[in-house]
């Protein structure tokens, strides 16, 4: 039934439209908060994250919700142009790490 739907590149049914949208926000917004408590918590591979919040201690790099604000700016872009897959790998590691916390 989606087929029917996408015609010219675009979806004609507000419906699925707005289902697109909203996947793509949620998957914007778990892959920020991923990402920015990936790098404000873990070491990292070869330590790189714990190397540069050594280098730079009192900056957005300590603070998850103040790096998530500069991590967000490029994932809407993404999520904007159409590659929110390329999220999908930050929105699955935000999951993992909201469930370890219960």
């Amino acid at each position: 039934w989606a087929n029917a739907r996408y015609r010219n590149g675009k979806y004609n049914d507000r419906k699925a439209q707005r289902m697109i949208e909203v996947t793509a926000l949620i998957i914007t917004t778990l892959a920020t908060y991923g990402f920015s408590s990936l790098i404000t918590t873990y070491d990292g591979l070869w330590g790189v994250f714990a190397k540069l919040r050594q280098k730079y201690p009192h900056s957005a790099f300590t603070c998850t919700v103040c790096l998530s604000l500069w991590v967000a700016v490029p994932f809407i872009a993404l999520a904007w142009l159409g590659f929110s897959w390329v999220l999908l790998p930050f929105a699955i590691v935000s999951i993992v790490m909201l469930l370890e916390r219960i």
